[in-house]
């Protein structure tokens, strides 16, 4: 039933997770800057988010669990697409439509490189990860150089802090 709230007309329904009632708003209705603002107010909140355990938090409280899926699952389609991997193949591996796997591939040929930029990041996140876990098990490596010798890295450190 539609409700109007602040100029905007509402939809409301029953929010599967905690029973309140969840308004959808049609984003065309709002003023171009207004929605701009929203927006960047939401994007900043998550750019502002620097350790994995805070955005995992945001996420879970913002998205229901399934939204949570379905986006992981677009980033893994654009994954896909970008190893030359075919539609079919993709739609019998994750269980997506068709239609999905042609909007990721659209917003991968004509979009903002959103897609590619986070991708990117995430592997050199991966990388990093692998290369700071082969460095606990070699002898000479700086990690067990700062283990076995913490005094002498102690000055820098608190510099460092200091500096924050």
């Amino acid at each position: 039933m539609p409700v109007t709230i602040y100029r905007y007309t509402v939809t409301l329904e029953k929010s599967a997770r905690k029973g309140k009632n969840m308004g959808k708003i049609n984003p065309r209705l709002i003023l171009k800057n207004e929605r701009e603002e929203l927006l960047d107010k939401l994007y900043m909140a998550i750019a502002a988010l620097t350790k994995f355990e805070d955005v995992k938090s945001f996420f879970r409280d913002l998205l229901t669990e399934s939204e949570s899926v379905m986006l992981a699952k677009r980033l893994q389609i654009a994954e896909m697409l970008l190893q030359d991997l075919s539609y079919m193949k993709i739609r019998k591996e994750l269980g997506v439509g068709i239609n999905n796997i042609s909007t990721v591939n659209h917003w991968l040929s004509y979009g903002r490189d959103g897609y590619i930029n986070a991708l990117e990041k995430l592997h050199k996140l991966k990388m990093k990860k692998h290369i700071n876990e082969a460095d606990k098990y070699n002898y000479f490596s700086w990690y067990n150089l700062k283990k076995r010798y913490p005094v002498h890295f102690l000055a820098p450190e608190l510099t460092k802090k200091l500096k924050n």
